[in-house]
């Protein structure tokens, strides 16, 4: 991978420690970071202590990163080697935090599944974490699942869940009018024909695919689309081929948080599989990200230079951005990091590079996190 200089806005110290080249207040270059002799990779994980899986696994998958004023926590499904079809994994969402990417804290696992008789008793997944400034509150969108005893997995119910915490370690599901944390159920076929979710006429395998939530905030000024959610669907059989039955990455609108609407989905983004979605906007492009898995696991990106809703290009020529699994991508203090699991251990330890200039084609870099970190750490401390 290529390994350049990157200062993102004022976080430059943070981003010396950990993107490996910097500049001292008098603008001399630091060492060269490739002189195996001083520097060294730095390898940023975390692994859940906790976790029931086998001992290679390191239990973490689909997370979210938030930053406060005390550091950055982690939260993440739980015991995904284990697996939700045994019935034993993926019931919880884990939580860690950290002052600095390097040492983490385990706190207690966080339950949000309902009762037996409620819309999500059998697993919650794929937590996604922001603040609302309205309320002060910390709002977390998750998956909600139920799996009925004797039905296929296939058959899974999924729906989109919010609890609500003041400060990130207690969290009660949003229950104002007897939602008892249900916010969202999928795009209904009847009213959203592209969609496969609850077809009365036909049972078509994983129709009840909706998970894995992303929040962004557009601003106030967006009224009833300021903030916009994505999730993972399932298209209707009907679909033109080669979409008919694929999977694709579809979004809802809201002005408060609680009230969404559906309104579309990516093209760009149908495939058999388009999982764990984001969105970053730099400049006048915005970038989609999710997760493809045909033919194996890799991160896909698509650009827009129209506006969020916009035609959607994929970049570095069609090709996957890289390949590992379950990548989300993160941005802790308005860096572009990418943190990913392998073998369920979270890393975090590569950096995007994203143009902000709109161009007919767009190529995007990705740099490993070297560092010289005696040398690094010496010149910060002064």
């Amino acid at each position: 991978m290529r390994r350049s200089c990157f200062v993102a806005m004022a976080s430059a110290s943070i981003a010396s420690l950990l993107a490996g080249c910097d500049r001292d207040p008098a603008g001399v270059t630091a060492p060269d970071p490739f002189a195996k002799s001083i520097c060294h990779d730095i390898e940023v994980t975390y692994s859940d202590p906790n976790t029931i899986d086998a001992p290679w696994s390191g239990g973490i998958k689909d997370f979210c990163i938030i930053r406060t004023d005390e550091g950055y926590h982690v939260f993440h499904i739980t015991d995904p080697q284990t697996g939700w079809t045994s019935r034993q994994g993926e019931l919880t969402f884990g939580h860690a935090t950290s002052p600095d990417l390097r040492n983490w804290t385990t706190h207690s696992r966080i339950d949000l599944r309902t009762g037996s008789n409620g819309w999500s008793p059998s697993f919650t997944w794929a937590p996604h974490v922001i603040r609302n400034g309205a309320d002060g509150l910390y709002y977390m969108f998750y998956t909600g699942v139920d799996w009925p005893a004797g039905a296929p997995p296939s058959q899974a119910v999924q729906k989109v869940g919010l609890a609500r915490s003041p400060d990130l370690k207690e969290w009660q599901r949003y229950d104002e009018a007897g939602e008892d944390g249900l916010i969202l159920a999928g795009p209904n076929h009847e009213n959203f024909p592209w969609s496969a979710y609850d077809t009365d006429d036909l049972e078509i395998a994983w129709e009840y695919d909706c998970r894995d939530p992303f929040v962004f905030d557009r601003g106030a000024e967006y009224g009833l689309l300021r903030y916009v959610m994505l999730n993972s669907i399932r298209l209707h059989p009907d679909l033109a081929p080669p979409w008919a039955s694929y999977m694709a990455i579809a979004f809802a609108t809201s002005r408060d948080l609680i009230h969404w609407q559906w309104r579309g989905y990516f093209p760009v983004t149908a495939d058999w599989v388009a999982e764990s979605a984001s969105i970053v906007q730099v400049g006048a492009v915005f970038y989609l990200f999710w997760t493809n898995r045909a033919p194996g696991p890799a991160v896909r990106v698509a650009y827009s230079t129209t506006g969020i809703f916009g035609d959607y290009v994929l970049a570095n020529d069609g090709g996957w951005l890289f390949g590992a699994g379950n990548e989300t991508l993160v941005e802790p203090a308005q860096l572009r990091y990418l943190a990913f699991d392998a073998s369920y251990i979270l890393h975090v330890k590569k950096n995007i590079l994203l143009p902000a200039v709109p161009s007919p084609t767009i190529e995007i870099e990705i740099e490993e996190f070297t560092a010289c970190v005696a040398d690094v750490q010496d010149r910060h401390a002064h």
